[in-house]
């Protein structure tokens, strides 16, 4: 009877290893598991709008196609805005309306008002920098020359 019960422990004594060998292979998760939330990215295919004569360029995330065109203005508005010999205008067309758009570093306002023909921008002949800044996306850096008496036109989608 001592070596039946002897084998019975000795038998049960190994299974309970074999177990706890088993138990122990597989990870015992004590903790919450955190869930991991990454950042959604839009990007939008870029689109380029070509008019004659013009420099279209592709850009970075977040922003759309670019064209940078220049045209003669017309000697009425010269008249009509008081446009000096040494100045030139910039016309924006910048989507979406709530970007924000400084000149050489200084606030001119918003793309909603200055997308309109009558709220170009005047400004000297020679090289300016124009920053656009809209939510969820990297500042837009562009550099423009404005040539005397002509009226450049920046679109930016």
């Amino acid at each position: 009877m001592k070596t039946r019960n002897a084998t019975i422990f000795v038998m049960i004594f190994c299974a309970v290893l074999m177990l706890a060998e088993t138990a122990s292979a597989v990870p015992h998760r004590w903790y919450p598991r955190r869930r991991v939330v990454k950042p959604v990215v839009v990007t939008t295919k870029p689109r380029v709008v070509v008019t004659s004569p013009a420099k279209t360029t592709k850009v970075a995330e977040g922003w759309g196609s670019q064209a940078i065109t220049q045209e003669p203005i017309s000697p009425e508005i010269i008249k009509e805005r008081g446009i000096k010999p040494d100045q030139g205008l910039i016309d924006f067309e910048v989507y979406p309306t709530s970007t924000k758009i400084y000149l050489d570093g200084s606030y001119k306002g918003t793309a909603g008002t200055l997308n309109k023909e009558k709220h170009s921008l005047k400004a000297t002949a020679g090289r300016h920098t124009i920053e656009l800044k809209k939510k969820l996306a990297p500042t837009k850096i562009v550099r423009i020359r404005v040539e005397a008496r002509h009226k450049t036109r920046l679109e930016q989608y």
